[in-house]
């Protein structure tokens, strides 16, 4: 006697499994099919010897490739299906003398994969509703056939999200799609260049007095003009070195002074066509300014009492000519200062007679000044030098 299914009806869920396949990578989702036991036979009699029931499924309507018998059961999980195929299922029951059903009505699932990939020189965070996308270089979800998936973009700061491309998607706003097939989409992002930043000085350079040094700098297109100011005390005061200049460099003739400046600063303003501000860029460290430079001993040296060494030092320009130069040196770590030599004009070198002393913490100063006895010039050696009887 045939079963008559007189009502049966299939409840599709997908839930999205990571299944790494041995053969494949590719993604896995789910459908749980649900159905009601039918309650008579074909001829109208009632069905006492309900056996169990087969599910069919396959890739193609009316044509399954897989069928299981899943028992007196009315749910079933099939978890082998591959992201970007349709399944199409149907349900047969069976009773107790073998006789199968006609099949149940058809119904079919399908899920596909929404890729995500980043592209630009910047970045920023891609999130969706329904959520399952929230990533910063690029990720992947799966969605139910049919899903309405918004995808939002939003950059992290110094980048410009300039738009979407790919199927679907357009535009640099929230972009909404209907996903009925595997969809690659690509959020471009752009680093931003702020309005102006400086490229040199970056800090730690030592840039010589009376030299010509090249100030250069990044900037928007709308910054015209800038002002440059510089600071030889850690920003704590400001002098102006150049108003309302064009372009992204300009020519600093560095000034001459009466000592060495290490905390030397500069910073720019820039202004648009209308003169208003629109930002603002300081040297992210601090760069010295060098009058004169001992170069020899400058720290590590090994010296010998009694020996000769040639002091050597570097001067550039000064605010007015140098009349003589003093020599001193310390082996207390700095808290006296002995007597080298005096020499008239500045020579830039001595041979000295290394004194009669043990220490370890011992140093070579060069003290420049001019015909009014005005300092113009001071330096010592960097680290210790080593003296030994």
């Amino acid at each position: 006697m045939r079963i008559l299914i007189s009502r049966m009806s299939i409840i599709l869920t997908a839930i999205v499994t990571l299944l790494f396949l041995y053969t494949s990578p590719a993604f896995a989702y789910i459908v749980t099919l649900s159905w009601e036991t039918p309650t008579k036979n074909a001829d109208g009699t009632p069905l006492t010897d309900l056996q169990g029931f087969r599910v069919y499924y396959g890739a193609s309507s009316d044509n399954y490739s897989r069928n299981i018998d899943v028992g007196n059961v009315t749910a079933y999980t099939a978890n082998d299906l591959v992201n970007g195929v349709t399944y199409y299922f149907a349900v047969t029951a069976y009773d107790s003398s073998g006789n199968q059903s006609n099949y149940s009505n058809e119904v079919s699932a399908a899920q596909y994969v929404l890729t995500i990939n980043k592209g630009g020189t910047g970045n920023g965070t891609l999130t969706s509703a329904p959520g399952g996308i929230n990533c910063g270089s690029g990720c992947k979800e799966s969605y139910k056939n049919g899903t309405v998936v918004t995808l939002a973009a939003a950059p992290d700061t110094g980048s410009l999200f300039t738009g979407w491309s790919g199927s679907g998607c357009a535009g640099n706003g929230q972009c909404a799609l209907t996903l009925n097939a595997n969809t690659t989409i690509t959020a471009n992002f752009n680093a931003t260049i702020t309005a102006v930043k400086f490229t040199s000085p970056k800090g730690g350079e030592v840039i010589p007095s009376g030299s010509t040094y090249t100030i250069r700098w990044e900037a928007s297109p709308t910054a015209t003009k800038f002002d440059l100011i510089y600071s030889m005390n850690n920003g704590a005061t400001w002098k102006p070195m150049a108003n309302f200049i064009a372009g992204t460099s300009y020519n600093w003739t560095v000034p001459a002074l009466r000592k060495n400046k290490k905390g030397c600063l500069v910073r720019i303003t820039g202004y648009d066509s209308y003169s208003t501000k629109i930002g603002e860029d300081t040297s992210d460290g601090t760069f010295m300014i060098e009058i004169v430079r001992v170069i020899s001993p400058n720290g590590g040296e090994a010296l010998k009492s009694g020996n000769t060494l040639t002091i050597q030092w570097q001067t550039n320009k000064t605010v007015s000519p140098v009349a003589r130069t003093r020599l001193r040196y310390t082996c207390d770590g700095g808290i006296s200062w002995n007597r080298i030599h005096t020499l008239p004009g500045n020579p830039g070198s001595y041979t000295w007679t290394v004194p009669y002393v043990s220490s370890a913490q011992c140093k070579v100063k060069a003290v420049l000044r001019d015909a009014g006895g005005k300092l113009v010039g001071i330096d010592s050696s960097d680290a210790y030098f080593t003296n030994q009887p």
